[in-house]
């Protein structure tokens, strides 16, 4: 054999073999790439943080949440569970998720609150943040919500609102008899106002001829009374 012909393959050789070493290498490369992901995705499992979302309407309750352990659910449904509302549960448990003892013990207080003096309302806890809203009628309420809340680590915000109750007044139907009664009187004082002398609190000679029409007719009709 040529000595060119020996130098040639002896070239060719090494680059099959550099070829090699370089594949060898990349593929170690990758399944180091893979091997850190992998390990990545594992510590980001680990630090992720359960979610509840309790949200409430009249007597219905809404109940979502995905939880590290059996525990921590059983403890929030004993709070929520009674005989006047109706729950609707939509909960996984993941052992990986972030541990969430203070959470559930923070919305486990909120919830009895959120059962008792609201109305309208909701619990949500999602990426370290806890809100609470609602709408509430009772005045002491919002207090007790924001001292729970301030004496707590997690942060939060209480984004609900007080709404005074107005109670419309109901009473009965009258007879047909009273109504006829009523019309009356009310015409009498439509036509005559009653009204005080100036700068007086007598009333004037007019306001008491109605006041005594009035007080005639119900003379006349003693089974009634008259509520002013």
């Amino acid at each position: 054999m040529k000595f060119s012909m020996k130098i040639s393959l002896a070239l060719l050789l090494l680059i099959l073999l550099f070829t090699f070493c370089i594949y060898i290498h990349t593929q170690s490369i990758h399944e180091d790439m893979n091997q850190r992901k992998n390990i990545i995705a594992a510590e980001n499992a680990t630090q992720e943080s359960v979610k509840i979302a309790i949200d409430k309407k009249d007597k219905d309750i809404y109940f979502s949440a995905s939880l590290d352990s059996q525990d921590a659910y059983d403890m929030l449904d004993d709070r929520l569970t009674d005989a006047t509302h109706s729950i609707t549960r939509v909960v996984k448990i993941n052992e990986n998720l972030k541990n969430s003892d203070k959470v559930i013990s923070l919305v486990s207080k909120l919830i009895d609150i959120l059962k008792k003096y609201y109305e309208y309302g909701s619990i949500t806890y999602k990426d370290g943040m806890l809100v609470f809203d609602g709408i509430t009628h009772d005045e002491e309420a919002k207090s007790k919500i924001d001292l729970i809340l301030s004496a707590s680590l997690i942060p939060s915000v209480d984004r609900s609102s007080y709404e005074k109750k107005f109670v419309e007044m109901s009473y009965p139907k009258l007879s047909e008899e009273a109504q006829v009664l009523e019309v009356r009187m009310n015409e009498i004082a439509e036509v005559e106002d009653i009204i005080f002398e100036e700068s007086s609190a007598k009333l004037t000679i007019k306001s008491l001829d109605t006041i005594n029409k009035i007080a005639q007719i119900l003379k006349e009709n003693n089974t009634y009374t008259i509520e002013i």
